[in-house]
């Protein structure tokens, strides 16, 4: 009997972290890109890569609604310390913004927005009854705190539409150790 439980418990693990994996299928294209300069009335919103200011970013249709586009961005915006986070639902045809949540990460010696920090979570995160949430994990590039006490990592922000406002609705630590001594 504990080894079907483990069974099991191994297989949901497995297949939850299918569903956040970044695949290629998550990389945000050019038109993604402009569409949210657009919306946001910037001058610069490029992937650092190409010499712009986008440190992070995913984008991935969702499973929920194969029309529409989950989309998320961490930027510089010139503030030491602080990035600027957008999360966004676009439609996948026109690429008009359909929803969006707007928030500040800040940074410090755990806290840092790094390349690979942020991917999309698609796993039926089902509410309510018509209520589908997604979600945005986040992982700290920053090397961490030099005392060995504390870590956290793996954010994971779930976030349901309404309207034209995203609202995040639960944020959990999935990895965390303290010590106890």
């Amino acid at each position: 009997m504990k080894s079907i439980n483990l069974a099991v418990a191994l297989a949901t693990y497995l297949i939850s972290a299918m569903a956040f994996t970044q695949t290629r299928e998550d990389t945000c294209a050019p038109d993604d890109y402009e569409a949210v300069k657009q919306h946001l009335k910037i001058n610069e919103f490029a992937p650092r890569q190409d010499g712009g200011n986008v440190i992070s970013a995913s984008c991935r249709i969702w499973p929920y609604k194969t029309n529409q586009l989950l989309a998320t961005f961490a930027y510089d915006e010139g503030v030491e310390y602080e990035k600027r986070l957008e999360v966004l639902i676009l439609d996948k045809r026109t690429k008009n913004v359909i929803s969006s949540f707007r928030s500040d990460i800040g940074e410090d010696a755990v806290t840092e927005v790094g390349e690979d920090s942020l991917k999309l979570d698609t796993a039926r995160y089902k509410l309510g009854e018509n209520v589908r949430a997604f979600g945005i994990r986040f992982t700290s590039s920053a090397r961490g705190a030099s005392c060995g006490e504390g870590y956290w990592g793996n954010e994971l922000t779930l976030f349901v539409p309404e309207g034209n406002n995203l609202r995040p609705v639960a944020a959990l630590n999935l990895y965390q150790q303290r010590w106890q001594g």
